[in-house]
């Protein structure tokens, strides 16, 4: 199932994104600037990959500022989370871990809340932006069956016009048919949603294309198989 998942690739920024909300709405005692930032990939050219199953990856943390005396200087932060078959990802929030961070301490002395400090990163307090606290994370991914990753994947009518039309086009073969006409994210490429290929479907179209213009130069039916399910999931990113 491991190559059926590789369009996971595509939704790095997706985990940082969550990570970052669960932190910030975490209850946080500090009167210092408390930042998190998650080891992961947020680039499309360079993204994180995940498995399905359990996926480690790490949460740091740091304090910027003076956290003052009588402050408790705790934190919590969660460390578990759960990526659907959809990929949406949410936080568990039975999974916090409490951070201590040391009061009196002044977080951002001798440029310990930036990358290159005047004294040994190490020598700066922990918690520092040079020397972070770090919350070892799991990223729980889930498995789908095949029969799941083909369910709502009904035949469709794909057709390729001589050329590339514009939303008021579509807007209009759609009425003419009757249909919901929908561009495929191919140039020239239109399909019908929720109506299944029949000869009336292929004439209806042929007809208001003729009528608006249109030249069809390919049609064919999609859909409703676990191959064309996994190609709508990754076969773009493959030719490209």
């Amino acid at each position: 199932m491991q190559s059926i998942f590789s369009q996971l690739r595509r939704w790095p920024s997706l985990l940082v994104l969550t990570a970052l909300t669960a932190l910030s709405s975490t209850a946080i005692a500090l009167a210092a600037d408390l930042n998190t930032d998650a080891v992961l990939g947020s680039s499309a050219s360079t993204p994180t990959t995940v498995n399905v199953g359990s996926n480690g990856f790490d949460i740091k943390i740091w304090a910027t500022g003076n956290l003052s005396d009588g402050k408790p200087g705790t934190a919590s932060v969660v460390k578990t989370y759960n990526m659907a078959t959809n990929g949406t990802i949410t936080p568990d929030a039975t999974s916090p871990e409490a951070l201590t961070f040391e009061t009196g301490t002044h977080y951002s002395n001798n440029g310990c809340n930036t990358a290159t400090p005047s004294i040994l990163a190490a020598s700066c307090p922990s918690g520092s932006f040079a020397n972070p606290k770090i919350v070892q994370a799991t990223l729980i991914v889930a498995a789908g069956t095949p029969a799941a990753m083909a369910t709502g994947l009904r035949p469709r009518l794909r057709f390729r016009l001589d050329r590339a039309v514009g939303r008021d086009d579509v807007a209009a073969l759609a009425r003419a048919i009757g249909v919901v006409v929908r561009p495929t994210g191919d140039v020239g490429w239109l399909e019908v949603a929720e109506r299944d290929p029949s000869p009336e479907l292929v004439a209806a179209v042929a007809a208001a294309c003729r009528a608006g213009g249109l030249l069809i130069v390919e049609s064919r039916t999609v859909g409703g198989t676990l191959e064309e399910a996994y190609l709508e999931l990754v076969g773009r990113d493959m030719s490209a």
